[in-house]
């Protein structure tokens, strides 16, 4: 039996939501964050905590830029289907935000997909950010724990991880079964002898779960 686990940013999405909401609605003042995150001397929630305050736009405004602006990686959808079909499941985990995941799914029509992830607070006074799922244990300061979701704590079930980037690091090393990677995930896995299958599509996916079941059964 298989859970799937995939993060979302850059690996469902073409493009890091997050980075390019700033990118459209923060004052410059978002990189100085993103500096202090990539040379370590903040952690990702800390990181996330600043920034998010910065964005200046309405909810109207945020929601049509995220629908015009974000897309899918090809495939995503037949990928879905597929799980559904073999009922395989599949969540989302991502340190990103609950509001543009949603915002996504609804756009493509794709519902009960359970989402891990942080929460975007809209009020009067602009944006905030909200970490329901931190661990103060978390070894990489995530604001999302995934290691903590993707806890191999079941038997006889193999965790497959999808991911692309730095938020996926601690859990493929530890967590996943199966991991199946892009972008800077590819270069960690090989640095740190994780064995790993690369994809550029969900379609690609879609065959490398194909083959990964074939091989279960025939372990059995």
């Amino acid at each position: 039996m298989f859970e799937i686990f995939c993060d979302f940013d850059n690996t469902i999405t073409t493009v890091d939501c997050t980075d390019s909401i700033l990118e459209k609605f923060a004052s410059s003042e978002w990189l100085v964050f993103e500096d202090r995150l990539i040379n370590n001397k903040i952690t990702a929630k800390e990181c996330l905590q600043k920034q998010i305050p910065l964005i200046k736009a309405n909810q109207k405004e945020l929601e049509k830029f995220i629908l015009e602006q974000v897309e899918v990686r090809k495939g995503f959808t037949s990928f879905v289907e597929f799980c559904n079909k073999l009922n395989y499941s599949l969540a989302i985990v991502s340190d990103g935000l609950d509001f543009v995941i949603k915002l996504i799914l609804q756009k493509y029509n794709i519902n009960n997909i359970p989402i891990y992830s942080n929460q975007l607070q809209i009020n009067q006074n602009g944006f905030n950010i909200l970490f329901p799922l931190y661990k103060k244990k978390c070894k990489v300061g995530l604001g999302n724990c995934k290691c903590s979701i993707v806890k191999k704590n079941k038997k006889n079930i193999k965790r497959v991880y999808i991911g692309d980037g730095s938020s996926d690091y601690c859990t493929v090393q530890n967590e996943a079964n199966y991991v199946i990677a892009r972008g800077k995930l590819v270069d960690f896995c090989r640095q740190n002898n994780i064995n790993y299958l690369p994809f550029n599509n969900f379609l690609d996916v879609i065959q490398i779960l194909k083959s990964i079941e074939e091989e279960v059964n025939f372990e059995k």
